[in-house]
């Protein structure tokens, strides 16, 4: 027999919902469909994916379910369930999906949940149902300090990894209990002042500047325009730049190897130029003798490699 539920929209005030700061209505998407125009079409795919984006309330509920709009198929991740700061389960969904069950029968005991969405699947979370006559209250705003925004590509999204949970600005999100922005566009991370613009409209206590591979050709002078927008927009942030991490194509293919080196070396550079920014090796976050962390695409992490970036930027970063 199944439990009745009283059903509650998300967002309302019962629910916190981080990583979503230009919602504004309509999907769940990192920036919201005006701002969409004129963006590149790269972008603009990726921007509806939410990755980085949580759902988080306490509450002694036993049974949970979900409303939901599902608007493309699941690549692998699905909606985490985190309970107490432990992974409880990740539901896959799919279009045909608009109802899912997240957990039942669990005991009637006070628990924090946090909800995180897939970064690489579009869907819209409607309502949440929980037991009629539960405690339910909203997670206790960050407000006491300034957000902190992440800019990049694949490697910030969290292309790889299996769990929602998992991409490395969640985990600093998790470690630091401060509000992270996820901007990872995967394959689109390039610099662009349109996307700029939008990203740098928010306030934050520190910038990560993760562009990786996706740079491409581009001239070094791309790269330090960026990061002269951003400590003009900025002048107190903290402003961080993170050169590629390894990845094993490296190993094998020395043309890539090249390519891999030349954009560190750019962002090297450039980074070097600006008084204030701090660069980190991303060698020294993920680096050649780190190959079990590694996805089977051979060039993402998998969640331990997630984990061991997060570990490693909390050893060289203080926020």
């Amino acid at each position: 027999m199944s439990e009745k539920l009283d059903w509650h929209k998300i967002p309302s005030k019962h629910f916190t919902v981080s990583g979503l700061p230009f919602y504004s209505g309509g999907p769940w998407q990192r920036f919201n469909q005006a701002q969409l125009d004129g963006l590149p079409e790269a972008v603009i795919t990726q921007a509806r994916y939410p990755a980085g984006v949580v759902i988080r309330f306490s509450s002694d509920t036993r049974n949970l379910k979900i409303k939901l709009s599902v608007h493309s198929q699941a690549c692998g991740a699905g909606i985490d369930v985190m309970v107490d700061g432990v992974l409880w389960r990740s539901v896959l969904v799919n279009p045909d999906h608009d109802e899912v069950e997240l957990f039942r029968n669990v005991p009637a005991e006070l628990k924090q949940i946090e909800l995180y969405l897939p970064g690489n699947q579009a869907l819209s979370p409607a309502q949440l149902g929980v037991d009629v006559g539960c405690q339910l209250e909203a997670a206790q705003d960050r407000n006491d300090q300034l957000p902190i925004t992440v800019y990049g590509s694949s490697i910030v999204q969290g292309a790889g990894s299996h769990l929602s949970c998992m991409n490395y600005p969640s985990i600093l999100t998790r470690e630091l209990g401060i509000d992270i922005n996820n901007f990872g566009f995967y394959g689109a991370g390039r610099g662009e002042p349109e996307v700029l613009e939008k990203i740098l409209a928010l306030p934050a206590q520190a910038i990560i500047f993760d562009l990786g591979k996706s740079f491409g050709n581009q001239a070094a002078d791309v790269y330090g325009a960026m990061l002269k927008q951003a400590r003009q927009s900025h002048p107190d942030a903290k402003l961080i730049c993170i050169t590629p991490i390894y990845c094993l194509r490296e190993r094998y293919d020395e043309k890539f190897r090249a390519f891999s080196d030349s954009i560190r070396q750019k962002f090297s550079q450039q980074a070097n130029s600006i008084d204030g920014v701090q660069l980190i090796d991303g060698l020294t976050l993920l680096g050649p003798d780190d190959w079990r962390c590694f996805s089977e695409d051979g060039l993402h992490p998998n969640e331990w490699g997630y984990a061991l970036i997060a570990q490693r930027l909390l050893e060289r970063v203080v926020f």
